[in-house]
């Protein structure tokens, strides 16, 4: 195999091996290569230099196949010529398969932590866009335990994040209409996304807020594991349509009470 830059072979000694076709071609074929008398062996013709540097006369030499892709060569020699037995040869093939699997498992380890960390990165770079967003996003439990709200949300009703844990989405609806958000939390706990949801919320201080906007559920396996909710405080624009309608409302009554001084 190929040493990294600047790190000595393990065994002292290192060599061109492209010469060696026949044994090269056993080893790729994943098959153990067995030489025991390199002076007298056709296939080391082109290992003697090789094994010479390391003082070997025999070798016994194994594949490793690495994670990615790549084959290596775990090799045992000897010296003196020697006949290798088949206990030898398994040993080593065993030492060869112990390993390739710690191998597979360093790479499968790296891997994970490299998918951690983008995991990671992901999570921190969503959490940015949902804390800073204007909209209200609440993650709640089917049982109504408030999972997660995001810094809009928590100003909006004045909660802090340690008084989240005590917060259920009851203790926030509005009694005048608590049974049509049960209902839309239960439509999508049933598998529905609900578009145009109009709910009243209350906040910390009393002061109610009328938001718009849809709820989903989060599901696993065909089970609702949470709703998510995202909200926009439609307040303003509830004041300004019921001040509209009320001044229409009071043009019309003084239109249908006047007729007698209008005339077309």
């Amino acid at each position: 195999s190929m040493e990294p830059a600047a790190v000595p072979c393990l065994g002292g000694f290192s060599g061109d091996l492209s010469t060696a076709g026949a044994w090269t071609a056993t080893l790729r074929e994943g098959r153990p290569a067995l030489i025991a008398d390199a002076a007298r062996d056709s296939r080391a013709a082109g290992l003697r230099a090789f094994l010479a540097a390391g003082g070997r006369a025999a070798s016994l030499d194994v594949p490793l196949r690495h994670p990615d892709g790549g084959t290596g060569i775990l090799s045992a020699g000897c010296t003196e010529p020697r006949d290798w037995g088949d206990h030898e040869v398994a040993r080593v093939e065993d030492l060869a398969r112990w390993i390739e699997t710690a191998l597979s498992e360093a790479r499968a380890e790296e891997e994970r932590r490299a998918a951690q960390k983008a995991l990671a990165e992901s999570q921190a770079v969503l959490y940015d866009l949902f804390e800073n967003i204007n909209d209200l996003i609440q993650q709640a439990a089917p049982d109504g335990r408030l999972l997660y709200v995001n810094r809009a949300w928590r100003e909006a009703l004045g909660y802090s994040v340690n008084e989240l844990r005590e917060l259920r989405v009851g203790d926030i609806l509005h009694s005048s209409c608590r049974e049509r958000a049960q209902a839309i939390f239960a439509r999508a706990l049933a598998g529905e996304t609900v578009r145009g949801a109009e709910v009243v919320l209350v906040g910390k201080s009393g002061r109610a807020i009328t938001v718009e906007g849809h709820v989903n559920a989060g599901v696993k396996d065909g089970v609702p594991l949470f709703t998510r909710a995202i909200f926009r405080d439609v307040s303003e624009r509830k004041v300004a349509e019921l001040a509209l309608r009320r001044s229409e409302e009071h043009f019309r009554s003084l239109i249908e009470n006047a007729q007698d001084l209008i005339t077309v």
